[in-house]
Formats: structure tokens, sequence, C-alpha cells
């Protein structure tokens, strides 16, 4: 699988998530109109991603999509593995 869609596979679920959170903040709220529930929706998608990226950093969870590093710590080059 490359890189590509692994980064779909993880956007998905992170939408996943921040829906699910919408979907219960809409249930407590007693409903949400659809302008509010779009921004809603935004707002839990970045919080979802940013402490994700958060605790991952600290290595408190796994990484899901490690960026490859060249030895001294330095962002190194994309490469796919052959098909």
């Amino acid at each position: 699988m490359n890189r590509a869609v692994r980064k779909a596979i993880r956007t998905a679920l992170q939408l996943v998530a921040s829906g699910g959170l919408t979907a219960l903040v809409s249930l407590i709220a007693g409903g949400l109109e659809p302008a509010t529930a779009a921004i809603v929706l935004a707002a839990w998608t970045v919080l979802v991603t940013y402490v994700q990226n958060l605790l991952e950093d600290a290595g408190t969870i796994a990484t899901l999509l490690p960026s490859p590093v060249v030895p001294n710590g330095t962002p190194g080059p994309i490469i796919e593995p052959r098909s």
C-alpha cells in the first residue's frame, strides 16, 4: 500500500472519529443546524488530528503513518516500495 493511500485511510479514520463526536454533540444539544454541524465537525477534525499528532510525537501511541527520516534526524526522501 503506498503512502498516499495510507494517508487517505488515516484522514478517513480521523473524519469518522470526528463525525462520531459531532453526532454526540448533536445528541446532547438536541440537534444542530446543518451549518453549525459543519463547523462542529471541522473543529473536531482539527482537534482529533492535533491530539493524534501530539500523542504520536510524545510516544504515547504508535505512529500510524511515520515519516521517513535519515540518520541525522532530518526528513529524508519518500521512497515507495516497488509493487
